[in-house]
Parts: C-alpha cells; structure tokens; sequence
C-alpha cells in the first residue's frame, strides 16, 4: 500500500491515546495518519513494510484497555521496541508485548589485573530513552544491544561505552573521568551520567 507523501500527516505520536487495531492494546509511540482518517504506526509510510493499523480509544469495541490501570505505563506498546517476530510472539501467547521481552540485565564490573597494567578499561552503559534511567551492562549485552537482539526492547535504550582511568597521579586520574564523563554527556546527549555514577572519578582507582 502506498501513500503520496501529499495525502498524509506524517510524525504524529501517540501517548496511549491509540490502540492497535488488531488486539487493542495501547500504542505509545510514532504514527501517521492518511487522508481518509486512518492511523498506522510509524513516522510515514516509507518507514515499515508491513502496514500496521491503529485505532483510537472512542473507536474501539472495548473503550478500556484489557489491564488494569495501576499497570498501564507497563502495558504500552511501542512499535520502536519491537521486530516483527515479537509481534508473531505476543499474537501466539496471547501476552503483552512488554511481557515476552528481556529486561536488560546491570552489571558490575570488575576491572581485571591486565586492565590495572594497562592502566584503564572500557565501560557499557544503556540509557532509557526520554528517561534518566541507566544501565552498567557487560560487553556481551553491548554487543547484543547494538545488533538488535529481539530479546531485549532494544530500541527503548541507547547504548554507549566510555574508557575508565585506573592507575596513575590520583588527581590526574579524577580530572580526566570526570572530563570522559562531561565529554561523553555531550556526544550522546545523555544528561546526569555522572549524577548515576554518584560523581565517584575515582571508582576502582588503585594507586
């Protein structure tokens, strides 16, 4: 199906306040809307293959979500989270989406001898997007986050590394994590990284 970009109001978001027509299960995220007033999610009709239809709330045959509303910012859905395959999968089990996906899981990391030679190491991070919510995760769900692992709601976070000082002039060491961190904040317009790392430029310093 295709629309002129002419016959379309592109970039519109949803709230909540639309529902996907085929399960009617709040939608939060980009849609457009066409010229004879149906919605479909996305930013435009380029932006996805398969043509996914959304409703409002009025429109519906059940005007409530099926879930309780003390659970709603649990229940939504965003398109931008998803893959088609969790699509099929939430179908099949007849779940919420938010349901069949891994949280991302933190991790602490230890810095190992030859990281203490070469003086510093490499941190992963992960950052809710819209929210100031971070994440410490290992390589391995770096890796797993930057190749869209459909286990995890991938495209709710961006994900971003950063060197880490470990040996040398105490207060050399402290100037240049606390200048790693500010330069990072910048380049990935992640605000407060170092409010979540308590400030702490001297975390797993050895003299």
């Amino acid at each position: 199906m295709y629309f002129p970009k002419s016959s379309t109001i592109n970039n519109l978001y949803s709230n909540g306040e639309l529902l996907f027509e085929r399960n009617n299960l709040p939608y939060k995220g980009y849609y457009y809307e066409t010229y004879d007033g149906k919605y479909f999610a996305g930013r435009n009709p380029q932006e996805l293959k398969e043509k996914i239809e959304l409703i409002k709330i009025q429109d519906s045959p059940n005007k409530t979500p099926s879930f309780e509303p003390q659970n709603f910012d649990e229940q939504f859905i965003d398109l931008r989270f998803s893959t088609r395959n969790n699509f099929v999968y939430s179908d099949l089990k007849k779940a919420p989406l938010s349901e069949t996906l891994s949280r991302i899981p933190p991790f602490y990391p230890p810095p190992s001898p030859q990281d203490y030679q070469t003086g510093e190491f490499i941190r992963y991070f992960a950052k809710k997007i819209n929210e100031e919510k971070y994440i410490e995760i290992s390589l391995t769900t770096f890796n797993e986050l930057k190749a869209q692992d459909p286990k995890y709601l991938f495209s709710q976070y961006i994900q971003f590394s950063l060197p880490w000082r470990l040996t040398g002039e105490k207060q050399q060491v402290a100037r240049t994590n606390k200048n790693i961190i500010e330069l990072t904040e910048r380049q990935n317009s992640v605000l407060f990284l170092g409010k979540f790392l308590k400030f702490n430029y001297l975390q797993f310093y050895k003299d």
